[in-house]
């Protein structure tokens, strides 16, 4: 169990998978180091790595989540694709007095 455990953890980070073997990495060092089975060392490696990979993973879910939400938002705030014009038409010189 302890060699499972690092195995997935390392595999979890360096395969950019964290909660799909992060998680089982976390749980099987916690057996294996409650049940002394295995090396000590490598049920820490596995609980380590798979608790690296998955907090990793969670921060980049919610960096999804976040940049999706405020997609979301900017597109409700605008009125269209096009960019905002100013349509002030008035002029530094006046042609009200006929001169041009």
């Amino acid at each position: 169990m302890a060699i499972a455990s690092m195995v997935l953890g390392i595999v979890s980070i360096v395969g950019f998978v964290g909660l799909f073997l992060g998680i089982p990495a976390i749980i099987l060092g916690i057996i294996a180091l409650k049940k002394g089975v295995g090396e000590r060392g490598m049920s820490i490696a596995g609980i380590i790595t798979g608790s690296i990979s998955t907090f990793f993973s969670l921060l980049f879910i919610a960096f999804m989540i976040f940049v999706f939400v405020m997609a979301a938002n900017e597109e409700r705030n605008s009125d269209s694709w096009a960019p905002e014009r100013d349509y002030n038409y008035s002029h530094p010189r006046s042609f009200s007095d006929g001169k041009i």
